[in-house]
């Protein structure tokens, strides 16, 4: 077989087929009226949503970010009220990022621009093979986290 016709690698696929999908989100995301906040911002509010309140070391652990870069884009999002700070209960010497009003409101659009882009794939590919792609990923995402341990 010819280096051309060679097929490319799975990550190269799925890197492809993700950072396509996530435009496709961001642009669903735009026309709800969330034009103010960016991609790295929307990760952000995606990971408070999944983790509850948490200090901005926490957050750029579960983001691979650095506690810099966090702390830049906390200050951007309490700016437009998408998160507020507050101490921690249980150490004073601890700030939280909690969800904010527009927090909120953009976790729930978010959630439901997902929904509708899983109806999209299902269309795109036909509802059998959308399920056996999630199948596929379910299990990949499983072997990976066993591999991490």
């Amino acid at each position: 077989m010819s280096k051309s016709a060679e097929k490319p690698p799975i990550l190269t696929l799925l890197s492809i087929a993700a950072q396509r999908e996530k435009e496709s989100m961001v642009v669903a995301l735009r026309a709800r009226g969330f034009d103010k906040i960016g991609p790295p911002e929307m990760r952000l509010v995606g990971e408070l949503k999944v983790r509850g309140p948490s200090s901005i070391q926490a957050l750029a652990d579960a983001t691979g970010t650095t506690k810099q870069f966090c702390a830049r884009e906390v200050k951007k999002l309490e700016a437009k009220g998408y998160v507020s700070l507050e101490p921690s209960p249980d150490d004073k010497r601890v700030t939280l990022v909690v969800l904010g009003p527009a927090g909120r409101r953009f976790t729930a659009a978010a959630h439901d621009v997902k929904v509708e882009h899983d109806a999209s794939i299902a269309r795109r590919l036909g509802a059998a093979n959308a399920r056996a792609l999630r199948q596929l990923l379910e299990e990949l995402v499983a072997s990976n986290e066993r591999a991490a341990k």
